[in-house]
């Protein structure tokens, strides 16, 4: 969106003026020429674009949950056909008011948006009224397969992030349901998430609306998150040998660190990888200190020198990344 580049290229001139001054590369009167000219940061303008667009979609949360509650609230007064057609009309006024807005537009966006939210209530109005006795993971892959035509119209940074989040909550509800070992919904979570994060990337070359930050990350974090869960209860769980949860947290940090490195060149990104290797480090280093036994105190010293370590380190680079430009 213009108005986060427009915040990150001003915050980038203050950093850079900055660096300049500890550098002793700007004397007082220069450092002072230099802040005259770049201006005081946030702008008026970013301030202000910040809040339009802030106000704009706190305002598709908020109707989306009025209409919701509105229909909870007045369940016995409405009655069945009131709130199934109440619903869908209001659905159905949502979808010409984006059609009307232009789906090129924010208004056009946020109002697509509303209307993916709606069709979710809709479907658990219908599940709710008639009891067709389906799983709940059915409502949401339900919902998920009627917003892709929508998403592809869209084909915008909301709208991706609420599907994304509608699959994920249909496939995790499924995998709980079928998983036989505690480690399988993690596991497969985690590689759904790292396959939408590498499909976002590539769809962002050919699609103006999703290049930006936002979505990669979310979807970096979550794969990031799940896959690491998933290592933990490997080694937590399966101390004699090595499975799937380790051999996935392997892929995940190994191809999202890959794309962030060498395609997307995020720093963000490249220290949620850095935390998950030194989460699961650690849980590798503890596994193996208490399994020798009668050393818990001298464990729990080495143990917090290996994180402060890793962490160090770890911030050294990223920073030494950032300042050197080798990454935006």
């Amino acid at each position: 969106m213009a108005f986060w580049s427009a915040w990150r290229v001003e915050s980038g001139q203050r950093d850079q003026l900055s660096d300049w001054r500890v550098a002793g590369a700007l004397d007082d009167q220069a450092w002072q020429r230099a802040q005259s000219l770049a201006g005081r940061w946030p702008s008026a303008q970013a301030w202000r674009g910040f809040l339009e667009h802030l106000s704009l979609w706190l305002a598709v949360a908020l109707l989306a949950a009025a209409l919701i509650c509105f229909i909870a609230a007045n369940w016995d007064q409405l009655g069945r056909f009131a709130r199934l057609y109440g619903a869908q009309l209001a659905l159905v006024i949502v979808v010409a008011l984006a059609w009307r807005f232009r789906l090129d537009r924010p208004a056009g966006q946020a109002a697509l948006l509303l209307a993916g939210v709606l069709l979710g209530g809709v479907l658990a109005l219908i599940g709710q009224t008639y009891q067709t006795g389906a799983d709940t993971w059915q409502l949401f892959a339900l919902w998920a397969a009627l917003l892709v035509p929508w998403t592809l119209a869209g084909a915008s940074m909301p709208m991706g992030l609420l599907w994304a989040t509608v699959a994920n909550t249909a496939v995790w509800l499924y995998l709980a349901e079928i998983a036989r070992e505690p480690i399988m919904p993690w596991a497969l979570s985690g590689l759904f998430n790292l396959g939408l994060f590498i499909a976002w990337s590539v769809l962002a070359d050919r699609v103006p609306a999703l290049r930006g930050g936002t979505g990669p990350r979310l979807l970096a974090a979550a794969a990031l998150a799940a896959s690491s869960v998933a290592a933990l209860l490997d080694i937590i769980d399966s101390p004699a040998r090595t499975s799937a949860g380790l051999l996935v947290w392997f892929l995940a940090i190994a191809a999202i660190g890959l794309c962030a490195w060498r395609w997307r060149r995020d720093l963000v990104i490249l220290a949620l990888v850095a935390l998950s290797v030194i989460v699961v480090d650690t849980c590798l280093a503890a596994r193996a200190l208490f399994a020798v036994g009668g050393i818990e105190t001298g464990a729990m010293l080495i143990l917090a020198l290996l994180v402060i370590g890793q962490a160090s380190a770890a911030s050294m680079l990223l920073r030494r990344l950032g300042s050197s430009g080798a990454l935006p």
